[in-house]
């Protein structure tokens, strides 16, 4: 196994973990064992969690060089196109579990959806920050809207502009000058913000690119939700260290008031996917990578049966803790 030198031991923190947010000290809560796409590499991740804020980070931060090699890495779900992306086979106990969660499920609106209910006009103009494949940009396009992307990644770059023409290198922190030229009636960031080192940086500079009767779209990992608190560095959602925060709706409203941006409505996003078998196999396979680094090495669990005592117990409870993810709209 390669060993490399562990940069967020305790021990060689010389600052404390601070909260992006509130600015106040944030303590350990646990840790990632390895990257789980890397499971030869010998590093842990720490997270610390504000208990102000409600709110998560991976710490030490890293530097850009570090942050870009995080997804060096092959088969990244953003790497393909849509149709590449197959299902595995199916019981009919997977098809039952999955039908009740279903039925459970009241996730409500697209992206479209809260477009056309918060935004009037013509020509309307969409950017997404972190537009992965393209295929949000794809759906917009196809509707008559404008659309413009900025994507770091070479290869899930690559993969966007098989479809669309105004994709563009670049990070937040980094807009390209294509970008930073206009304003825009829709500024799109879904499972994004997850993953900038400097939360404030990026949502100062998203903020600047909206017209004054424009949009902010926000979704991310919902980090209130009874998966990550059961399961935490081995739930899929927290696809550590690609994610480095790590949000629940609280902080995520917190941060967004804090730039002035109005919170105008709150969703929730995807219960019966976690009960998938999809799923179910990102957990075994994040579970094993980590396990390999584990002193005593745990027993691999039944995933399946661990699904369904899991639907039993998310039967009633609330939004805020049933659903994985939290999408967020605002107006500056």
């Amino acid at each position: 196994m390669e060993k490399l030198t562990n940069t967020l031991t305790p021990s060689a923190i010389t600052k404390k973990a601070v909260c992006p947010i509130c600015q106040g000290e944030m303590n350990y809560r646990f840790s990632a064992s390895c990257d789980h796409l890397k499971p030869k590499i010998d590093r842990e991740y720490k997270v610390y969690w504000c208990p102000e804020c409600d709110h998560g980070q991976v710490w030490e931060r890293p530097n850009n060089a570090e942050v870009a090699e995080f997804y060096n890495v092959e088969d990244y779900y953003t790497h393909k196109a849509e149709d590449e992306k197959k299902d595995t086979e199916t019981s009919f106990f997977d098809k039952l579990r999955l039908h009740l969660a279903w039925r459970l499920d009241n996730s409500n609106g697209s992206c479209r959806d809260d477009v056309e209910e918060f935004v009037r006009g013509e020509n309307l103009s969409v950017c997404e920050i972190g537009c992965g494949n393209g295929q949000n940009l794809v759906n917009f396009a196809n509707k008559g809207f404008q659309v413009w992307g900025v994507e770091p990644d070479t290869n899930a770059r690559t993969v966007a502009l098989q479809s669309l023409s105004n994709i563009f290198a670049g990070t937040v922190d980094n807009l390209p000058a294509a970008i930073t030229e206009g304003k825009y009636d829709v500024i799109l960031m879904s499972h994004v913000l997850e993953h900038f080192v400097d939360i404030n940086t990026a949502i100062a500079n998203v903020k600047r690119l909206l017209k004054d009767n424009g949009i902010l779209i926000v979704e991310v990992p919902n980090c209130k939700a009874l998966g990550f608190d059961t399961y935490l560095e081995t739930w899929p959602m927290s696809e550590i260290p690609r994610h480095l925060n790590f949000f629940t709706p609280s902080s995520l409203k917190k941060v967004l008031a804090q730039h002035d941006l109005e919170v105008v409505d709150e969703k929730y996003l995807y219960y019966f996917r976690q009960f998938s078998n999809h799923f179910l196999e990102q957990e075994a396979e994040i579970w094993s990578a980590l396990n390999q680094h584990n002193q005593p090495r745990r027993e691999l669990p039944n995933f399946k049966l661990r699904a369904w005592k899991f639907l039993l117990k998310s039967f009633y409870l609330n939004k805020e803790r049933k659903y994985d993810s939290v999408k967020i709209i605002a107006k500056p």
